[in-house]
C-alpha cells in the first residue's frame, strides 16, 4: 500500500500548488494583501472556535508527524518548525485566496443560490 501514497502525495501537492498558482496569478500580492475584506468581520465566537479548532488539529496530529523520530529534541524541532512555518503559510495562503475573488458581484437582495454537484448528478438521467 506504500506505492499508493508515493503516487497520491506528490499528486496531490502539485494539484493543489497549480490550484494556488493559477487562483493567485490573476492578481497582484500587494494588492491582495493590502485589500479590504469582502466579508464581513468575525465574532469573538467564531475567532475563539477557530484558534480552539487549530489547537485540537495540532494536537491530534502531532503524534503522527513525530512518531518516528529518533531523539526527543528531534520531536521539539518537528513541532516547532511544522507548527510554526507550516500555520504561517497555510494562512497566508488561505487569505490570499480568500481576498483573491474580490467583493461579490450579485446584490444581496438575490443572492445566487448554491449549486451542489450531488443534486446535478443524482438521480441519473436516463
Amino acid at each position: 500500500m506504500a506505492w499508493t501514497a508515493y503516487l497520491t502525495v506528490p499528486a496531490f501537492l502539485v494539484l493543489a500548488g497549480y490550484s494556488i498558482v493559477d487562483a493567485l496569478a490573476e492578481h497582484s500580492v500587494g494588492d491582495l494583501v493590502t485589500s479590504a475584506p469582502a466579508v464581513p468581520a468575525m465574532s469573538l465566537a467564531e475567532g475563539t472556535t477557530l484558534v480552539s479548532g487549530a489547537f485540537i488539529l495540532g494536537a491530534l496530529m502531532t503524534p503522527d508527524m513525530t512518531r518516528f523520530n529518533r531523539r526527543p529534541s528531534d520531536v521539539v524541532k518537528h513541532t516547532l518548525i511544522s507548527v510554526t512555518l507550516g500555520e504561517y503559510l497555510i494562512g497566508l495562503t488561505a487569505v490570499l485566496l480568500a481576498h483573491a475573488p474580490g467583493p461579490p458581484t450579485s446584490s444581496a437582495s438575490s443572492p445566487r443560490p448554491p449549486v451542489s454537484w450531488a443534486r446535478s448528478c443524482w438521480p441519473p438521467r436516463s
